[in-house]
This record gives structure tokens, sequence and C-alpha cells, in this order.
């Protein structure tokens, strides 16, 4: 957190600025061109670096998987039974995970801003 924090107040109000401190860590970002402007956009580095992470990985020919959200949503007892037979646990569990979506998982965490 210490990190994002401090890419936060650097990328602070300039795109430039902000490519400059995602360049500085290693990442090509020679079309990320984003103004941290408020909070909300927090996210914003983070998912970059996910996705550059990602893209960069199968481009080397790494076969990462991966699910997308969508189908995620779309189809949780079946995309759920994917992840579980990926991580070799057994598929029953599924309706025990679609369940567990309707839990508000962050209700007792408290936010600093």
């Amino acid at each position: 957190m210490p990190s994002v924090q401090l890419a936060y107040l650097l990328g602070c109000g300039s795109d430039h600025r902000m490519k400059i401190v995602m360049d500085s860590v290693g990442f090509d970002c020679s079309e990320f061109h984003v103004r941290l402007d408020n909070h909300l956009i927090h996210g914003v580095p983070q998912y970059a670096v996910a996705t550059i992470s990602y893209l960069d990985l199968r481009r080397r020919g790494l076969n990462v998987s991966a699910l997308r959200y969508e189908d995620l949503i779309a189809l949780p007892l079946d995309m759920c039974r994917v992840i579980l037979e990926f991580c070799h646990l057994p598929a029953s569990l599924a309706q025990l995970a679609v369940r567990d979506f309707d839990v508000d998982s962050q209700k007792n965490i408290k936010t600093c801003f």
C-alpha cells in the first residue's frame, strides 16, 4: 500500500508524471496516459500493471490462465467449477462459492478516505 500511495502522490494531477512513475518501475507505458485526480482512480495503475504483466507473459509464450469477469457474472456456477477444477479442488464446492457471492466480504473494513 505505501507504493500505491506514493504512485498516487507522484502521479496526482499529471498524466505525464504518472507515465514516468509507471515507466520507472519497468513497465512500457507508452500508451498509458491517465491523470490521477481523485481516489476513485487509485485502481487504474494497479489494473494497468496487472494487464501489462499478463500481456507480456502471454507474448513470451507462457500459458497464463485467466477468467473474464463477464463470464463469472453470466455463468457463476460453471465458472466456479472451472476455477475449482483448475486448482485441483472438488467441483462440489462450486455451489458454496456461488452462494458466498451474495455475502459482503468487506462489510467490516474501514477505509482511510
